[in-house]
């Protein structure tokens, strides 16, 4: 016998929010409704249902990508500000490169 929206949302362990919101975004594919035009959730859907719900779980448990360090980061600005074409500029960078020291041209 197909199941309530709420009754299938129960049956995989989520809310019925869940449920509606993947309908909505496209995630599972809307089931047939019944006589009194309400989802009824066969066997099928439910398995789709949980294929969505088990997709979704994968995708949110991925390893983050680091992105650049401060020290990445700052040799770029460094690198950028040496090549600048106004010398004082560059040669400022060069000695911030430098620790403070004093860089022959």
């Amino acid at each position: 016998m197909p199941l309530s929206t709420l009754e299938a949302a129960r049956h995989v362990g989520v809310s019925g929010s869940t449920v509606y919101h993947l309908l909505r975004v496209g995630a599972v594919p809307r089931p047939p409704c019944n006589s009194s035009g309400d989802l009824a959730w066969g066997k099928a859907d439910l398995a789709n249902l949980k294929a969505a719900l088990a997709a979704r779980v994968s995708a949110s448990v991925k390893p983050r990508q680091r992105g650049p360090t401060a020290k990445h980061l700052l040799d770029r600005l460094i690198q950028a500000g040496m090549s600048d074409p106004d010398e004082r500029v560059s040669a400022w960078f060069k000695r911030l490169k430098a620790g403070g020291k004093e860089v022959g041209s």
